[in-house]
């Protein structure tokens, strides 16, 4: 098994490449700061027979997106954990779409969707702090984290005994317009033997297909009070300009609690959980929920309504809290032809997807939103039972004496 890694920092400034850069025999060490973003990327080919296919596994809790330089080296992943594979038969309760099967949950269960040979390099993964892409292709793993690196952390890269190859790139942000990115600082390598060289001058020129959020107005997302059991999501874009070559997007992956009617909010494709009578807990087994895309119109307050399901009863005078995490962005047509890979991101399965190859991605930094859904009580459940009984049989009683005791007209022949 061949692996190769690479370390990627990334600072605001040019001074803060020499301040919070030490270099130690065959170490480096880097100082965080306010706005300091850490790549790391493994690559590993595998001499055993790999999948057939594509998986990808990425899990994010917004806590890179709140950097400015979050979408320089990275990009913005769906909430949550996802799984997306285009293996036959790989995923049990997805759901299926035109491009790949799909399994969300909110949390990281990184370990049994890849394989178990990884799991020193997956000791190394921070689902607490970091965002993480996991790719599969054939015999090919490639594993990806993003993190930040704040005031009083440190990192240190060397060469572990078990890599083949090793390097390091210490960046600043020299120059960024729109998709443009130029990133400039030092680059180095470590040898078979773990001896680290000197480091060289280098700049990097590359596009990005996500960028930042460029409007100063931030929409906003939140549920309308009171929240009932048709929950409303009211989106705000009202301080947003339209644009010919751009639209706004709410994509939402909803747990089998909550469900869309598609007759009624009418979303651009709708796949997973659609039943609109089944309660919660004759769904939990057969999938995890529903994804869904909506086009949301700029310069007005956007609203979708969701729906609540039965939930399991329980004793007591209980309920359900149920959340999810919607995600809005801005897609823009480019002219661009080469915005499908950059040195730190490819991309690949998810709501990407649905878009062409030339898109350009605006996501807006995502927010928890909470439904509470009544349980039924178990507790009054026999006696509700027996009433209910009482009542339909009283009631099947008087109609049938009513019906019996009803006087019959009778007939005269005239003579």
């Amino acid at each position: 098994m061949g692996v190769k890694s690479r370390f990627t920092v990334v600072f605001q400034e040019a001074e803060d490449v020499g301040e919070r850069l030490e270099i130690s025999d065959d170490e480096l060490t880097v100082k965080g700061g306010p706005d300091v973003v850490v790549q790391q990327r493994w690559i590993i080919d595998s001499a055993e027979q790999g999948i057939e296919g594509l998986r990808r596994v990425t899990w994010s809790n917004g806590a890179v997106e709140r950097s400015s330089l979050s979408r320089v080296i990275s990009a913005a992943l769906s909430p949550g954990f996802n799984v997306y594979s285009t293996e036959a038969s790989f995923l049990s309760q997805s759901l299926e779409t035109p491009f790949y099967r799909s399994y969300h949950s909110t949390i990281p269960k990184v370990r049994e969707y890849v394989p178990v040979e990884l799991g020193k390099i997956l000791s190394q993964l921070d689902a607490e702090k970091c965002d993480i892409d996991i790719r599969l292709m054939g015999n090919r793993t490639e594993i990806a984290q993003w993190c930040l690196l704040r005031d009083n952390e440190n990192i240190t890269f060397r060469k572990e005994a078990d890599i083949d190859a090793c390097e390091a790139g210490l960046f600043y942000l020299d120059t960024r317009d729109s998709i443009d990115v130029n990133l400039s600082g030092l680059r180095c390598k470590w040898g078979p033997d773990g001896v680290m060289n000197k480091c060289q001058k280098t700049t990097l020129f590359y596009k990005t297909a996500h960028i930042s959020p460029t409007t100063l107005e931030r929409p906003t997302i939140e549920l309308e009070t009171p929240v009932g059991l048709h929950p409303k999501i009211l989106i705000d874009l009202s301080s947003t300009p339209k644009s010919q070559k751009c639209e706004y997007f709410l994509h939402l992956k909803l747990p089998t609690d909550l469900f869309v009617d598609r007759f009624q909010s009418s979303p651009l494709f709708l796949y997973g959980a659609q039943d609109l009578e089944l309660p919660e807990y004759k769904l939990r087994g057969e999938t995890w929920g529903s994804e869904s895309l909506f086009e949301l119109d700029a310069e007005r307050l956007n609203e979708i309504t969701l729906h609540s399901r039965y939930v399991e009863p329980m004793a007591g005078n209980q309920s359900k809290t149920v959340r999810f995490t919607p995600l809005l962005f801005r897609a823009c047509d480019s002219d661009e032809k080469i915005l499908m890979e950059n040195p730190f991101y490819s991309r690949g399965l998810g709501y990407e997807s649905f878009f062409t190859p030339n898109t350009i991605f605006e996501a807006f930094p995502s927010s928890v939103l909470e439904v509470t859904i009544p349980r039924p009580d178990t507790v009054h459940y026999e006696t509700t039972k027996l009433v209910t009984l009482t009542c339909l049989l009283v009631s099947l009683v008087y109609i049938l004496l009513k019906i019996a005791m009803k006087p019959r007209s009778g007939r005269y022949t005239a003579k």
